[in-house]
């Protein structure tokens, strides 16, 4: 089994909460991929609403209400858009506190739950 190395590196700074994202060694970061993955016209409405949101969220702070769970509980696997907000796009994270979120990549949503999803999960 080969391992990879991997970074957590601050991704965006706001006024009350930073952004994380996961970068394994000599690639970009798994967030980055998301956007990059997403660059079409078609997916313009939904990447919009997610960066309006998480300007939002620096804003003010990153509580349970502006993010979808996702997961188990205990494993404080969340996504954005929050229920709140219609959007075919999930931008899965961490909600490690009101200050720090752990940006990681995301896909388009096709299935219930993302653990039926083959690809995000």
């Amino acid at each position: 089994m080969k391992h990879r190395k991997l970074y957590i590196k601050l991704y965006a700074e706001g006024d009350n909460v930073n952004y994380y994202t996961i970068q394994f060694e000599n690639e970009i970061s798994e967030t980055q991929k998301f956007f990059d993955n997403f660059e079409e016209e078609e997916y313009e409405k939904d990447i919009k609403t997610i960066l309006a949101i998480m300007e939002k969220i620096s804003e003010s702070r990153a509580v349970e209400r502006h993010f979808r769970m996702e997961g188990k509980i205990r494993d404080s696997a969340v996504a954005l858009p929050g229920n709140l907000y219609s959007s075919n796009l999930r931008l899965y994270c961490l909600r490690i506190s009101d200050k720090i979120v752990i940006l990681g990549n995301g896909g388009l949503k096709k299935t219930k739950t993302y653990n039926e999803d083959e690809w995000l999960s």
